[in-house]
């Protein structure tokens, strides 16, 4: 006899787990049909692009006649274009033939505060950031006199964890700048360059205290703008925390659902597009890498992103 909220399914489960034996559950998989949902993506992703290049091209305002996509931000249709991940590549990463070392130092200091007001203000006190002139307590007593003085030195962005207890600061930039300390220490930078994949890289730095799933992808794909690295962002692709909330859901799905459909929808958004009867112009595959280039691994799980 069931008790109430039991299933026959469950219960034969329980009996056959009671007696030693392995309970095996087929999934049958099925092909997947197209929503409302779906062609309402796909409309806002060729729309955006769309207004992508009619500003490229210089053509007056209004870019478009979809009301939310004129009224509303959204993030950029390359991560890369964006104004920081801009500052980046130009200001951080470029202006200078930096070491390998001083390169991962470089990006990992300015993208954990995100931050580039508090680079510069770095910047003026230090002259050229690099291991000769990154000292922690240095630069933990300029951070506390820009905190104390009422600075905001972290971007809202994202939020930076305060780690674990193991290596927790009174200050939360204490414990980030010992953690820059530790990864030189440790010569990760030369361990990162070692890497074959994305996913070698992003691996490595998850392994990192306080640095999870979502900054270690972001972290590796800032990595991957200097010439110290040249991964593919297409063969392993991490998606932000809206599109896999636990630990788990990171771990199981990520070289299988998730990052198999981030990829295809890549490599095949012109046809999916002109199927549904949009049109998805090609010439984002011949736009600079400055301006744009062709969609990358990284660009892909911001897309659907406000």
């Amino acid at each position: 006899m069931l008790n109430p909220g039991e299933t026959r399914t469950g219960k034969r489960r329980e009996e056959q787990a009671a007696h030693g034996l392995k309970v095996l559950t087929i999934v049958r998989r099925r092909v997947p049909t197209p929503s409302v949902v779906y062609d309402t993506y796909w409309r806002f992703a060729v729309e955006r692009q769309e207004i992508y290049f009619r500003r490229l091209l210089g053509r007056p305002a209004p870019w478009t006649d979809d009301s939310v996509l004129r009224e509303h931000k959204f993030t950029n249709a390359y991560r890369a274009s964006d104004r920081v991940s801009q500052y980046l590549i130009q200001r951080v990463i470029y202006p200078h033939d930096y070491s390998l070392r001083d390169t991962v130092l470089r990006i990992l200091l300015f993208k954990i505060f995100n931050k580039i007001e508090t680079w510069e203000f770095l910047g003026e006190a230090l002259g050229q950031i690099t291991e000769a002139t990154f000292r922690v307590g240095q630069i933990g007593a300029l951070l506390a006199r820009a905190l104390d003085a009422g600075a905001r030195i972290y971007s809202a962005a994202y939020i930076m964890p305060s780690g674990p207890a193991s290596i927790r600061q009174p200050r939360k930039h204490l414990m980030h700048l010992e953690l820059l300390a530790d990864i030189l220490g440790q010569r990760v930078p030369e361990r990162l360059a070692a890497a074959k994949t994305m996913a070698e890289a992003y691996e490595l730095l998850l392994s990192l205290p306080s640095i999870g799933p979502f900054l270690a992808y972001r972290f590796a794909t800032d990595l991957n703008y200097s010439p110290y690295f040249t991964l593919s962002e297409m063969e392993f692709v991490m998606p932000g925390p809206t599109r896999a909330r636990s630990a788990r859901s990171y771990r199981a799905a990520r070289h299988r659902y998730i990052t198999g459909t981030l990829r295809t929808a890549a490599r095949l958004r012109t046809s999916i597009a002109r199927r549904r009867g949009l049109h998805a112009s090609p010439r984002d595959s011949r736009v600079h890498f400055e301006q744009g280039g062709a969609l990358r691994g990284g660009d892909l799980p911001d897309r659907g992103c406000a």
